[in-house]
This record gives structure tokens, sequence and C-alpha cells, in this order.
């Protein structure tokens, strides 16, 4: 099941594969957008998968909402039993690392030229 959202600034799809929820986004994450990415991420997570995977790969800027909410995710996803992991640009990683948080996640490497889906 493929399913889009197209907000402006940030498109999203989620596409499930071999029990594996993928929710990408295409665009840039911040205090604007992010609204878009959590009812994305909060449908997927409805869905109770095994593993979900928040594909940051075609991500522009990431600001401190996105931060902000990855570190939701992860809580609600340890909470349902649901493993969780990012696939992150060097400049998404980068932000992680600034504010302190990169090692707490899981990551799974990007995908060279392509979005991973």
């Amino acid at each position: 099941m493929r399913v889009s959202l197209d907000r402006g600034l940030l498109r999203i799809s989620t596409r499930e594969r071999d029990g594996v929820l993928h929710v990408v986004a295409h665009g840039e994450v911040d205090s604007a957008t992010v609204t878009s990415l959590e009812h994305a991420v909060t449908a997927a997570l409805a869905r109770r998968p095994r593993s979900l995977v928040v594909d940051l790969d075609d991500v522009a800027f990431f600001g401190s909402a996105g931060i902000a909410h990855l570190l939701a995710v992860r809580e609600s996803c340890a909470k349902q039993g649901t493993d969780f992991r990012l696939r992150v640009p060097h400049q998404v990683r980068r932000a992680l690392a600034l504010v302190g948080v990169e090692a707490v996640f899981t990551m799974v490497e990007p995908v060279t030229g392509a979005s991973g889906t």
C-alpha cells in the first residue's frame, strides 16, 4: 500500500515492504511542515507495524521541530514494541549530532541518489 501527502514544502509518502513500514519525506521539515510528518507517522503507528523507518534521505532542511518529533516517535515506538530506524542524509545527521541526540537513534544508511523507496 502506498499513500502520498503533499503540503507544499514537504511531500510525504508511505509504503510497506516485508512488515516494515516506511514513511518517506521529501522537502523541508520545520515548524511550518512538521505537522504533516506527525500525521503521517501517527497513521503509520496506528497500523502497529513490526518496524518503522522514517526516511529523511531527501530532506533538504531539518529544523528543531523535526528533531523534537523524532524523539517523540522514538518513545511511541518503544511503548508499542515497534522497531524504529531513521534513514538520514549528512545534514540531518549533523543536526541530530549538534543537539546531542544522534546516538539515541538507530540509523539506516542513506541510498545514494534516491529516497530509498
